[in-house]
Formats: structure tokens, C-alpha cells, sequence
């Protein structure tokens, strides 16, 4: 009993937030084994999502119905993997609607196994694709870049991530304009 009151304090606040859980926005350095495959179907909902390039008020609600991800084991090192939404949006600057968001493709490559005190960690190299419509801001129809630094260990019961890196992000209202920021 004293296990679960533990548990119910330490962890409330992840339960009262636990929409932004999926997607879940930390990646983990372990690898999916060579030959396998990991297939996601989930749904996402966002209120007030800041846009990209936009000002930070627009009213904006997003569902991602459905959110599909797939990662694919290539080699004992190497995984592969695609991530794509379907959307609704209803904003102020825009009327509400159904459309195809953007397909990221990635690579995460491992470059150090979790072993004893020491945690997997592997590189993620990502781009996403402009497929997405810009001018009902379903996307920003630039291609993005992201490289990602990924830790992780694996306890028992625990398992902790880390993820730090840089992303390239293509700024669709000045042409051959781009912002580099921090990922956290």
C-alpha cells in the first residue's frame, strides 16, 4: 500500500499530463533487434499548439487521427523509421479541416550498447518531408532536418532517456530561409 501512495505522489502530475505521452516525444537509444519491426497506431490532441513561423496565439486545436509509426530493425545497429499523421485543424487562421501532415524518415544508428553503469547511445538522423499543405498550416512545407544525440539505461523497473540535439527547420514565409534550434 505504502508502494502505491509512493507512487500515486511521485507520478501524479505525469498522470494529470499524460496526453502529450503519445507520440512520446523521447526517443530511446536501444535499437529494435535486426529483422523485426515495431508498428504504432495512436491518436494525438493538441490545444494551443504554437505553429512554426506564426504568432503564438491562434486558437489552434490539432487531432492526429491516425498517427502511424513504423520502426524496422536492419541490421544489429541500425534502424529505420517513419512517422506520419493524418490531421484535423481548427484554428483562427484557418477553417476547420481534414489533411495529410508531413512523413519524417529516420535513421538511428547505435554506436554504444547499455552495459553495466554505462547507457546505450546512438545517433538519430531525421528529415521531414514537405507533403504537407502550408497555406491551411496543416504543415509548414519545408523540409526539416534533425540530428539527435540519444542516451539510454534500463534498469529493472526504471529506464531512463535522454535526447539533445540539433534541428534545421525551413521557414515558409521567407524564401531559402531556415532556423536552426536546440532539441531537448
Amino acid at each position: 500500500m505504502r508502494r502505491l501512495i509512493l507512487f500515486l505522489i511521485l507520478f501524479w502530475p505525469a498522470i494529470a499530463w499524460s496526453e502529450t505521452l503519445y507520440p512520446l516525444a523521447s526517443l530511446d537509444a536501444h535499437l529494435i533487434p535486426k529483422g523485426q519491426w515495431d508498428f504504432h497506431l495512436g491518436a494525438k490532441y493538441t490545444q494551443d499548439r504554437w505553429f512554426p513561423f506564426e504568432r503564438k496565439n491562434t486558437h489552434r486545436e490539432e487531432l492526429h487521427l491516425p498517427q502511424f509509426s513504423l520502426n524496422i530493425g536492419l541490421a544489429s545497429n541500425i534502424e529505420i523509421h517513419f512517422d506520419y499523421p493524418y490531421i484535423y485543424l481548427d484554428s483562427d487562421h484557418t477553417d476547420s479541416d481534414w489533411d495529410s501532415g508531413d512523413l519524417t524518415l529516420g535513421v538511428k544508428i547505435n554506436l554504444f550498447k547499455d552495459k553495466n553503469n554505462f547507457p546505450a547511445v546512438s545517433l538519430d538522423l531525421s528529415t521531414k518531408l514537405p507533403n504537407g499543405d502550408y497555406e491551411n498550416r496543416f504543415s509548414t512545407n519545408e523540409t526539416d532536418f534533425f540530428a539527435l544525440a540519444l542516451m539510454a539505461k534500463r534498469w529493472e523497473d526504471l529506464n531512463l532517456f535522454l535526447n539533445m540535439g540539433l534541428g534545421i527547420i525551413g521557414n515558409p514565409q521567407v524564401n531559402a530561409s531556415q532556423d536552426d534550434v536546440f532539441v531537448y
